[in-house]
């Protein structure tokens, strides 16, 4: 049996009653290693507790910087499991090692095989371990353009592009009409433009529908964020949860509780007022891959990022889910402070307008932390 997965202990036990001739072997066994190895004749890799320590110590052997754990929920629900992650969280931090838990499809429950399953999330955390998203928040109507900080009039995938060249290595593209309107009018221009960029996009403005998050990433788009107001509905948390990774839901918080800037007006008025903390485990619970937190009134302020809100947030969801942040960032030691919590990564915007850093300075501040 290989993997031998919970329940194998039992089902040898009656294998043994039935067929005392057979001989039983498990490989990597998920249950208790002194149980499993009572009950069969070969064990190969019985301790999955010691490769918490052993897969870390030979990371390091080979000059791991990082070292990536990709699993999904129903894996860590498995208490063996959890706890060797935490192992391995442990050993990372122990040896200086920068530890990354991603949330990947579930082969067994959403219509991927285990080799699409790593692709995609592979795909989604190839560039994890630098700065990846830099904001551009983009009113376009069906021009196309946007005015650009000194006045001058540039198209978006002028200005995609030219982020690029500067350095970025993802892009956070804001439909702010449709945060507006709810209405996703400006889809086809944005992708023209996240095309044009050459890197991954992923694209934000008030989404509560999984037909619009389908349709965006149709058209190329890696990732979308969902508007809070998916709190207002349990059985669309969960259909946003099996998009995996690339569904993104916002904590967009004022004073610890949601303030959805955008989406379906009947459950923005649903979400509205919920704790961040309480929607943040719910997110956990439907197994949403990813979260994206934000403070509303340091947004575009310089006030800094939502430190404590992260902490807290990472105290109600522990490693089990991809956090990303944005909002209020002011200055490069703010940089190092969201990297040394394990944030995925960090929109910046009104810094980078105002020429604070660059982004080249953003990504070795965030290698630093």
């Amino acid at each position: 049996a290989g993997q031998a997965i919970n329940g194998s202990v039992a089902a040898a036990r009656r294998i043994r009653e039935q067929r005392p001739d057979v001989l039983i072997g498990f490989m990597y066994p998920h249950e208790d290693p002194d149980v499993a190895m009572s009950v069969c004749d070969l064990a190969i890799l019985p301790d999955e507790l010691a490769r918490g320590s052993s897969l870390i110590e030979n990371a390091q052997k080979m000059g791991a910087k990082h070292f990536v754990h990709y699993s999904f929920p129903r894996h860590m629900s498995m208490v063996l499991l959890a706890r060797r992650r935490d192992i391995m969280m442990q050993e990372c931090a122990r040896r200086g090692i920068e530890f990354h838990f991603v949330s990947a499809p579930d082969p067994q429950c959403e219509s991927v095989t285990t080799k699409q399953s790593l692709n995609q999330a592979v795909g989604a955390t190839s560039q994890r371990c630098t700065l990846r998203a830099l904001a551009m928040r983009v009113p376009t109507g069906a021009s196309g353009a946007i005015t650009l900080a000194d006045g001058s009039a540039a198209s978006i995938a002028d200005r995609a592009r030219e982020l690029v060249s500067d350095g970025a290595a993802e892009l956070h593209v804001v439909d702010l009409d449709a945060a507006e309107t709810g209405a996703l009018a400006n889809l086809d221009v944005l992708a023209e433009a996240a095309r044009a960029s050459g890197v991954r996009c992923r694209l934000a403005g008030g989404l509560s529908h999984i037909a619009d998050a389908r349709a965006a990433m149709a058209r190329g788009f890696a990732g979308v964020l969902f508007s809070s107001a998916v709190f207002g509905d349990d059985d669309l948390l969960r259909d946003v949860a099996r998009l995996g990774e690339p569904g993104i839901v916002e904590i967009e918080a004022r004073e610890g509780f949601l303030a959805p800037r955008g989406g379906d007006p009947a459950l923005v008025e649903i979400a509205t007022g919920r704790g961040a903390l309480a929607s943040a485990r719910a997110a956990l619970q439907a197994g949403v891959a990813a979260l994206y937190v934000i403070d509303v009134s340091r947004e575009g302020r310089l006030a800094g990022p939502p430190l404590a809100l992260l902490d807290a947030v990472r105290a109600v969801v522990g490693r089990r889910m991809t956090l990303h942040a944005g909002g209020g960032v002011r200055e490069l030691g703010d940089l190092r402070a969201l990297a040394s919590r394990g944030v995925a990564s960090v929109v910046i915007g009104r810094a980078l307008n105002e020429g604070r850093f660059t982004i080249r300075d953003a990504q070795r501040a965030a290698l630093d932390g």
